[in-house]
């Protein structure tokens, strides 16, 4: 089982240049007019469930030939089984989620190594050039990332991404690191669905791998994107048909109608980090006509400056760089350096007492016993801005870089929650 490391990266690269790169150079193919397979046409279901991850929400699902469960379009969530035994019985969907959610910890890669391999020798010939587009697009953007790759012959699946290219699979992933089997579809052929995944997909479902979830489920989408559900296309069973003047929007429709509604759910709760603005130019976030009746969109923009792609983000934002530095901090330079430092500065002035007996009992001294002078912390601010600390991570919530605008994006973190808490 003898590991090859891809590029490493040279860490003494300035991250803080890489950061603020709003765009990096895809390999990928132009996206054509036809939407890729990350929009899978499979048949899917809407069920509701409860799970520590997700807590009680609606899902929608289709399966794979090998019985995977595939949610929010991209999303591998493990054996369909698995899926369904966490299903409510006797609800047909939820209106509001309850919050009953359990934190599962970290999931991100250990030391921020991605370990994979390919399913046979003749997958890694057919996507050795896309796998590793999407590995190059990610190491630019954070290069202290590493990505491991296994003998495809090794044994011992647990905490290994397998990648596979199973025909009509879609593209999709696993979220973040599991001590458990992981997979990576990336269809190449399928006669139902044409059409392959390319670097810009790949990229996508790495960046899922890596522990991102979609922009377009935060919960503050609506001050910026609004989710058309009139638009959705109701994609009913073959012999069952919408009643006349119904929409995806409606109650009491047709079973197998609207089935991939639950797509567009908003993930919120303490396990879903949120933080920062929404970032319309995403890897993570979808297209405008994602699952949308021909002619129209199902992703519009509310927010001044808008614009949400008509076709897949090709290319890995600022933002989806700053979050995973987030998420790896015990690795990312921005992130160590400004831990270092102290930043972002929490520093507040203090006044010295008026009484100075009160501070005569070493045992019981209120703060005022130890005054910090506004001179102080202003100088603290000052040192943090010029590292770019305050300008991007307060409270490490990597906010936009400072030579970004409002007319490329809106202020920018995230391709979206992770179960992760960093506490700086």
């Amino acid at each position: 089982m003898g590991r090859t490391f891809l590029s490493s990266g040279v860490l003494c690269l300035s991250l803080l240049l890489a950061l603020s790169a709003p765009w990096i150079a895809s390999a990928s193919n132009p996206v054509p007019d036809a939407k890729p397979p990350i929009y899978s046409t499979k048949r899917t279901t809407f069920i509701p469930i409860r799970d520590n991850t997700y807590g009680v929400r609606n899902v929608s699902y289709w399966v794979t030939d090998d019985g995977l469960a595939i949610i929010d379009g991209d999303v591998i969530y493990g054996h369909v089984d698995d899926l369904l035994s966490r299903g409510l019985p006797g609800q047909h969907s939820i209106s509001q989620r309850a919050h009953s959610i359990v934190a599962t910890g970290s999931n991100t890669w250990p030391n921020a190594i991605v370990t994979y391999k390919f399913d046979s020798d003749a997958t890694e010939k057919l996507l050795s050039g896309i796998v590793n587009g999407a590995i190059a697009n990610w190491k630019a953007m954070a290069p202290y990332l590493a990505f491991a790759k296994l003998a495809n012959s090794a044994v011992g699946q647990n905490g290994v991404a397998t990648i596979r290219a199973p025909a009509c699979g879609g593209c999709n992933s696993a979220i973040g690191f599991s001590n458990s089997p992981l997979t990576v579809n990336l269809q190449q052929t399928c006669t139902t669905s044409p059409g392959g995944c390319g670097v810009a997909e790949a990229t996508h479902e790495f960046g899922h791998l890596l522990g991102l979830f979609h922009e377009h489920q935060r919960a503050d989408r609506e001050k910026f994107v609004h989710y058309n559900c009139a638009n959705l296309d109701p994609a009913c069973p073959a012999g069952t048909t919408m009643p006349a003047g119904k929409t995806c929007c409606d109650s009491g429709l047709p079973s197998g109608c609207c089935g991939t509604a639950g797509n567009f759910n908003i993930l919120s709760g303490p396990s879903f980090d949120a933080s920062g603005s929404y970032d319309v130019h995403s890897i993570m976030q979808y297209r405008a006509d994602a699952f949308a009746r021909p002619g129209t969109n199902t992703l519009t923009p509310v927010a001044p400056g808008i614009v949400v792609p008509p076709t897949n983000p090709s290319a890995i934002d600022s933002g989806d760089a700053n979050r995973i530095c987030k998420l790896y901090s015990a690795k990312c330079p921005l992130a160590i350096s400004c831990r270092n430092a102290r930043c972002p500065s929490t520093c507040k002035s203090v006044p010295r007492c008026n009484k100075p007996s009160l501070c005569d009992d070493p045992r019981n001294t209120p703060p005022c016993c130890d005054p910090v002078a506004p001179a102080v912390c202003l100088r603290q601010r000052q040192m943090c801005t010029q590292k770019g600390a305050d300008a991007r991570i307060p409270a490490l919530g990597f906010q936009l870089a400072p030579k970004e605008t409002q007319a490329n994006k809106v202020s920018g973190t995230l391709g979206f929650n992770h179960v992760v808490t960093v506490v700086p």
